[in-house]
């Protein structure tokens, strides 16, 4: 079996680590693709390794609602360079979150008993220092329809620490 191929999460959490600790602003928007709705995105990715926090502010009329407080996910960097974030309850727009980023940069956070209209939320796509990259998929309480979107998001200032190393995303461990 082969070994996982190093991640665009790995260079975030330890490439452009400096002193063990690193930040990374990322900017863009939000787009329901089914009701053609829009706004703002901001994520701050921080590392303390093995510590990881990520506070994602999305704004505007999220899920036809008023401007959320940002929601924030802290967890660990895992040996293969997985992430898990203990799980978010309550948040009074997303309600509870459970969410991951496994080893190849691939994120996943699932939202249930999600206030008002909104039964659940999926989220997927793929992180990397420069680009998140994600759709959302929403179910409604009445089941009469679904949702769907995006949340893009570019690193600014981008990392200047990775455009030498890019080709590192594609080298595999050895053992």
């Amino acid at each position: 079996m082969k070994p996982p191929a190093f991640s665009a999460v790995a260079l975030i959490f330890s490439v452009v680590s400096v002193a063990n600790a690193a930040s990374i602003d990322y900017v863009g928007q939000w787009h329901n693709t089914t009701f053609n709705s829009t706004g703002a995105a901001t994520a701050t990715v921080t590392t303390a390794l093995p510590a990881v926090q990520v506070s994602l502010d999305l704004d505007g009329n999220v899920f036809g609602g008023q401007n959320p407080t940002p929601l924030v996910l802290t967890g660990s960097m895992n040996p293969d360079a997985s992430v898990t974030f203990n799980p978010v309850t309550e948040h009074p727009t997303y309600g509870n979150v459970a969410a991951s980023i496994n080893s190849l940069g691939v994120l996943t956070a699932d939202c249930t008993a999600v206030p008002g209209q909104v039964a659940t939320v999926h989220i997927t796509g793929q992180t990397s220092p420069t680009l998140i990259d994600l759709t959302y998929g929403i179910n409604f309480e009445s089941g009469r329809f679904d949702a769907t979107g995006t949340i893009i998001m570019r690193a600014t200032p981008e990392p200047t620490s990775v455009i030498g190393l890019s080709a590192l995303l594609t080298i595999r461990r050895r053992r």
